[in-house]
This record gives C-alpha cells, structure tokens and sequence, in this order.
C-alpha cells in the first residue's frame, strides 16, 4: 500500500496487516458512532426525554469501560483466545435477537 507524506512517520513504516487493522478499526469506530446517533433518535422515539436518553448513554459507556477494564486485565490469565471467543459468542447471541423481539418481549 503506497504512503504519502501526509501520514507521520511512525505510520509509514506499517504494514498491509497495520492498515487493515487502523482501516477495521476505523469502521468500526464509524459504526458505533452512527449507532449512538440512531439510537437516540429511536429512544426518544420510544418516549424518553433528553435527561432519561442522557443518563441511559451515560451509563452504557460507564459499564462498558469498567467491564472492559476487568477482562483487560484477566484476558492473560483467562487465555486471550478463549475471551475473544466467549466474546464473540455473546455478541452472535445479542445479535440474534431483532429490535421486534427486543420490544415485544422484553
């Protein structure tokens, strides 16, 4: 992959694996910033206010970081592999749901 000189320097040296994962990054970056946007529509949409729609984002991004600081720190222990694969599991399980389910059902 060609380099330009708008890149710094310590991006120059990267390999075609270093820019698949800046560029996988990058979108998924993208998709969980549209995301967020979406889903403030829909909860307001559902009949939160703003202070409600506020709090529950608010909360999401709390328990996320403390949730990835604890697997962070138990990932060597627990194995690297194994929680990239009970990882993945749980998001195919939390994907397998529809948001009409997720509304009818809960």
């Amino acid at each position: 992959m060609a380099t330009t000189g708008l890149l710094p320097g310590v991006l120059r040296g990267l390999t075609r694996d270093g820019y698949l994962l800046f560029l996988t990054r990058f979108m998924r970056l993208f998709a969980y910033g549209s995301l967020s946007v979406i889903l403030v529509f829909y909860l307001v949409g559902l009949g939160l206010n703003a202070s409600q729609t506020g709090l529950l984002l608010t909360l999401t991004l709390v328990g996320d970081t403390v949730i990835s600081l604890y697997l962070t720190m138990r990932a060597d222990r627990i194995g690297r592999r194994r929680m990239l694969i009970v990882g993945s599991i749980l998001m195919a399980a939390a994907e397998s749901r529809s948001p009409a389910q997720a509304i009818c059902c809960c």
